[in-house]
Order: C-alpha cells, then structure tokens, then sequence
C-alpha cells in the first residue's frame, strides 16, 4: 500500500487525536507492506477464528517539536518531522456462540508497534508507537434482555518516565529533570464493565422500548493522558469516564 498522506505523530496528547498532513516535496508518500493468515472454524453454534499479522511501515513522519503543536509553528511543520519506519505484528482469537437466547462474542490481540530508524527522534533508537498496546480483550455477552460488556486492555504510551541531572548554580545546587527517551511511560491498564437490559411491552396499538444501562459499573481510574503540573512539580493523570448511568423510553405508534 502506497498513501499519499499522513498521521501526525508526536502530539502532546494521550487521546485518539489524528492530525492528517499531505505529502509533499518534503514529504515523501508513505508506504506499507502487510500479510495477514489465519483459521477459521464453525462447529454448530459455536465459531473459532485464529490469525496472524505483520506490517512493515516505510516513509513514517514524526513531529519533533510536540510543545509548539497547537501554535503557529505548527504552519511550518514539514521544516520539523523526523523520518523513519515502522513495525506492526501480533495475533488475533476470536471465539462466538449464537444460541436460542444467550449470545457470547470474546475477541483477544496480543501486538507489538514500534518506532525505528527516526535520525533526530529518541537518539536513533526504537520507541512505541504512542498508541501501542500488547493486549486487548473484548468480551460481549447477551441472555434475552440481559447484556454485558467486559474490556481489558493494555495503557497507551507517554513521554513520563524522566531523569535527572545536577545543576550546579552560584550558591546554589539542584536537580534538573529531562527526558531520557520519547514514549517510556506506559498508562495503567483500561478495565471496564458495562451492564444493560432492554425489555418491550405494548399498550393497545402502542408498543414501548424500555433501556437501562450502566457503564464502567466498577468505577475503575482510566486514565488516558499524562502530564507534568509545574505549580505542584508532580506528574498528573487526566481520566473523565466515571461510573455512569443511562435511561431511554421510546414510544412508538
């Protein structure tokens, strides 16, 4: 695969943000090989998927200055990418059963992306792809009116993990702090558990449809995005999907 543009990376940012750029006379094309096998099984009710995947990624762009991101420097930005390559590769299960009234679906991928050959990024050595994560579990289950959703999954990747040096200053010594290498932070790992349950009655020539949901019933810290507050001198994690609650009626003549 051949494409003419471009995912940003390097933003200052733990979310699912794309900044989508354009090659260019500075920007060469980017381009990607990738070969996928895999088994599939049916057995009754009961279907079994297993599979492999490896990419190969050329021509990869990475933003050097993320601080300036959202400023006008950002006007300038094929004056300060670095280039590199990439790797993509892990494995694939995907189990589902159909029954009368329960339905189960669990899909797991264990995967590995990273970064490599970037000249002016990390010294040259190889990092995670911010939105790298070695596992992901996806398990939905549903009995009659009755449903559950149940993710795991590995954290994303911050630029956390600092070091420090001694600073030597007239009447005066401390420690500075710098950054040993992009992406040495891994976020705690995402757990969550949604329940539902959905039932329908008629009044007359009226049919109603009740929902009832609860999600991230256990109430579990997710954060997505790490930072370093200056005024505390502490690092900082932002999480905003608490356990909530949802309710709909719908009514229909």
């Amino acid at each position: 695969m051949k494409q003419y543009y471009h995912t940003l990376e390097g933003m200052p940012v733990g979310w699912s943000l794309d900044m989508v750029v354009p090659s260019g006379k500075q920007v060469a094309p980017e381009t990607a090989l990738q070969g996928n096998a895999g088994l599939t099984a049916i057995v009754g009710n009961h279907t079994v998927s297993l599979g492999a995947f490896y990419k190969a990624m050329d021509g990869l762009i990475y933003y050097k200055y993320a601080q300036s991101l959202f400023s006008g420097a950002l006007a300038n930005w094929e004056d300060d990418v670095d280039f590199g390559k990439g790797t993509a590769y892990g494995a694939e299960f995907l189990y589902e059963y159909l029954g009368k009234d329960f339905y189960l679906r669990t899909a797991y991928t264990l995967s590995r992306t990273m970064r490599h050959d970037f000249a002016q990024t990390n010294n040259g050595q190889p990092f995670h792809a911010r939105f790298d994560r070695t596992h992901v579990l996806n398990a939905t289950a549903q009995w009659k009116g009755i449903n559950a959703t149940f993710i795991l999954q590995s954290g994303n990747w911050e630029n956390g993990a600092a070091e420090t040096y001694p600073v030597k200053l007239p009447g005066k010594d401390w420690n500075a702090k710098y950054f040993s290498s992009v992406n040495n932070y891994r976020m705690p790992t995402v757990i969550r558990l949604d329940l539902g349950y959905q039932f329908a009655f008629r009044t007359g020539k009226v049919s109603h449809k009740v929902n009832l949901g609860i999600c991230n019933v256990t109430n579990h810290f997710n954060p997505f995005m790490l930072f370093f507050d200056t005024e505390k001198e502490a690092w900082e994690e932002i999480a905003i999907l608490p356990i909530m609650t949802n309710f709909s009626w719908r009514i229909e003549f």
